[in-house]
């Protein structure tokens, strides 16, 4: 049941969305996901701690950032099926 991942789909817009995939695909370093989105390193922050906000997931803790890595590759695996 894939419930928890539509849950946070529907809790995040679509650049706190962006913001997650692009913060993955820069190994999770803020600077570097800070110049592939052209925003302030602070503009990344704000946005991650808002994804905490929203989903009750922290980026700081293994579990949680874990459960975010799926959500995006469900997200992805959902996109190629339909």
């Amino acid at each position: 049941d894939y419930e928890i991942f539509d849950d946070i789909e529907d809790k995040l817009g679509q650049d706190l969305i962006m913001t997650l995939e692009k913060f993955y695909e820069s190994n999770m370093d803020i600077r570097q996901t800070a110049n592939n989105l052209y925003v302030h390193q602070n503009t990344v922050r704000y946005r991650l701690k808002k994804v905490f906000e929203l989903t009750g997931y922290d980026i700081n803790k293994f579990e949680d950032n874990f459960k975010l890595y799926l959500f995006l590759f469900y997200k992805r695996v959902k996109g190629l099926r339909g």
